[in-house]
Formats: C-alpha cells, structure tokens, sequence
C-alpha cells in the first residue's frame, strides 16, 4: 500500500491554543511538505512542515526558494522562524495580526 502525503505527517502535533485555518500536503520536486495556516493568540500565520530526513542535505536556500515560489511570498523579505523539531522541520512565515 502506497503512502499518502499526510501519513508522513501524523506525528505532527498541534498545540491545544492554536486553530488551523487551512491544511493542505504537497509534494514539490520529490520533497514532502505538510502547509499550515493557523491562529494562535491573535496572530496569524504559516507553517511549512518538512520531513528531516528528507531536507537535511539540502541547503537552506532551496528549501526557502521552494516556500518563495509555491506561496509568492519573499522570506528573504521578510521575517521567519525555523524551527527543529526533530523529526520535523517547521518554516513559519507571513505573520499578521488580527
């Protein structure tokens, strides 16, 4: 049986204060990535999630270049966090304000 997309993902946890607004898997240039957009104590952003053992030779610029050009928006431009989670990698970006 094949693997989904989201099946990479079912150790991703979510905090209990934070709502997922949209939740969708891709799969761009063979490397899993679960998008978030979510709400967390009036604040508004987005996640992409990585999977460790698939991103961690690669270099840093590629994985933004693929944010940047999936989501039209410019990490370079604008603040981000990363964060290690272990298993995980989370790119956090487009950050608002309610």
């Amino acid at each position: 049986m094949t693997k989904e997309i989201k099946d990479f993902f079912k150790d991703v946890a979510v905090e209990k204060d934070t709502r997922i607004i949209k939740l969708k898997y891709l799969n761009i240039e063979g490397i899993h990535i679960r998008y978030e957009k979510w709400s967390w104590e009036g604040i508004i952003g987005e996640t992409c999630i990585f999977l460790m053992n698939e991103i961690k030779n690669i270099e840093k610029s590629r994985i933004i270049k693929m944010i940047e050009n999936e989501f039209n928006y410019s990490l370079a431009d604008n603040k981000y966090t990363v964060k290690d989670s272990g298993e995980f990698v989370f790119y956090n970006f487009n950050f608002e304000s309610n």
